[in-house]
């Protein structure tokens, strides 16, 4: 193989079979050129661009950022496909660089912005949060910043986004923005935080998460005992009526109407998160 592009002293660009790849390892372009050989002996890492639009945006960005942020971007996905399982797309090496960079440059600048889904995504992928965690320190130590750990939940982001088909994604992003909003709606109506390592309150985001799966779905919940329902209305009002409030909300943002038997089983959730914290 021979060099067709020289990122810095790690990382070339190569062809194979046909296809352009990105070749990773130490020393591996030190004082080379396009059309030098490559020392295969110093490959540590090699993934093939499925198509050129991928090629010209892995070039571009690469292009731009140093070389301290490249081989942190390497690292950071060898990392993550490790200890999250992931299978991901090669796209993930251009978004995640282009958005490391531009995070870096910022918080130099002392411009921080927060992430919107940011509690959501601590409880609703606590695993991958607490990987993409390790990240954010990575950042912090080897270019010397300081950042807000909410960082980790759009690095999370772009791991899913990669893993995923678009359309998938967009999907995961609205059942996150739902259970965001359905859990305000409760915050707000009792007037209390929650503790997020609280079972009930995990049990409380589990149940979210497939009732947001059917949201998306449009998939109703059909009813199966009207007499059950009365009585937790009865016994659990204060509950219901905010389990109705979220259905108002569903109504007018998705169209979506909740049928009685899903009222309840939100009332019942509800009562359980809200009787803990009071």
């Amino acid at each position: 193989m021979i060099i067709d592009q020289v990122f810095n002293n790690n990382v070339v660009l190569t062809s194979v079979n046909g296809k352009e790849a990105v070749l990773w390892g130490t020393g591996i372009g030190y004082k080379k050129k396009k059309g030098d050989l490559i020392d295969d002996s110093k490959i540590q890492k090699k993934f093939v661009l499925e198509d050129e639009k991928q090629s010209k945006e892995l070039v571009s960005v690469f292009e731009m950022i140093s070389q301290e942020e490249i081989d942190l971007v390497l690292e950071i996905v060898d990392d993550a496909v490790e200890e999250m399982n992931l299978k991901i797309s090669p796209s993930i090496y251009a978004s995640l660089a282009d958005h490391i960079h531009y995070v870096i440059e910022r918080t130099k600048q002392n411009v921080t912005l927060k992430c919107p889904l940011d509690r959501e995504i601590r409880y609703i992928y606590p695993q991958e949060y607490e990987v993409c965690l390790k990240y954010v320190e990575w950042m912090k130590n080897r270019f010397d910043i300081q950042m807000s750990d909410c960082e980790a939940s759009s690095i999370v982001l772009h791991f899913l986004n990669a893993e995923r088909d678009e359309q998938i994604f967009e999907r995961t992003v609205l059942e996150t923005k739902l259970i965001k909003d359905m859990v305000d709606i409760v915050r707000m109506d009792y007037g209390i935080e929650f503790e997020e390592k609280d079972f009930f309150f995990r049990r409380f985001i589990l149940h979210l998460q497939y009732f947001a799966k059917r949201v998306v779905k449009e998939e109703v919940l059909e009813d199966e005992d009207q007499t059950l329902v009365e009585i937790v209305k009865t016994n659990y009002a204060k509950a219901f009526s905010c389990a109705v409030k979220i259905g108002k909300y569903l109504e007018q943002s998705q169209h979506y109407k909740a049928s009685p038997n899903e009222l309840m089983y939100l009332a019942i959730h509800i009562q359980k998160i809200t009787q803990i914290q009071l």
